[in-house]
């Protein structure tokens, strides 16, 4: 398994000197960078192509979050692929106690014709599939169509697209948690369940994000001017 350390700088921590969430999901995709370069499905061999990784889907279990200045460690492997998807795991630690945990899948992005390819017969051949450290939690996030109790707009905005040519998906789930209303504001994220529908591949774009709150689950979902859901995110939050 791989691992890299990190440490807290002054620009990623919240109003409570903590880790904020979407430092923790820049750090998390620099440390599964950081280990597929040295595979045989590298990004730059991908680049080369004109393919690259893509976020599909994220579920992240928050215990703790490091401070200021602080260290901490991501460990992270492959788990296993598919022909569309491949799944990779992450552990987060500070000096041997863990602090999250969290799950991801990932589909290859053909960047020229913006649709999802397959993932080559040889990478599934060469794979050695490794032991879950988390699972996704069932049911999955769904769109969401009626019922909802507030609601926010936004515009994509230049500074927010990544290598892949579109709105970085971290980005994303940070405006979708934007919009909670003031008196969730003061509570601690516990679990976070997001799945990605379709992504924001222009600037100025209207991004809507709906959200309501039922049997203590919270439900979040982003979408186009065109109503055309963009992700939607199941999360659990602590009072």
């Amino acid at each position: 398994m791989y691992k890299t350390r990190f440490k807290v700088k002054i620009f990623e921590v919240d109003k409570n000197k903590k880790l904020s969430l979407l430092s923790l999901l820049n750090s998390i995709q620099q440390a599964a960078y950081e280990d597929s370069s040295q595979k045989f499905f590298s990004s730059h061999l991908l680049w080369e192509k004109g393919l690259s990784w893509v976020l599909t889907r994220l579920y992240l279990e928050i215990y703790n979050l490091p401070s200021l200045n602080e260290f901490y460690n991501i460990s992270t492997c492959s788990v296993n692929l598919n022909k569309f998807f491949a799944k990779r795991d992450f552990l987060i630690e500070k000096e041997n106690s863990i602090l999250a945990k969290c799950t991801t899948l990932w589909s290859l992005l053909d960047v020229n014709r913006r649709k999802i390819a397959s993932i080559p017969k040889e990478w599934l051949e060469k794979h050695e599939n490794k032991k879950d450290i988390l699972t996704f939690p069932k049911p999955k996030p769904e769109k969401q169509n009626s019922g909802y109790t507030w609601k926010e707009e936004y515009i994509s905005r230049k500074l927010d697209f990544d290598l892949n040519q579109h709105v970085n998906n971290a980005i994303l789930i940070a405006l979708a948690l934007e919009s909670l209303p003031q008196e969730m504001e003061d509570s601690y994220l516990h679990s976070l369940d997001v799945l990605f529908f379709k992504e924001v591949a222009k600037p100025k774009e209207k991004i809507i994000c709906k959200g309501k709150k039922e049997k203590g689950l919270i439900q979040l979902n982003l979408e186009d001017q065109a109503s055309t859901p963009l992700l939607a995110i199941n999360l659990n939050l602590k009072f």
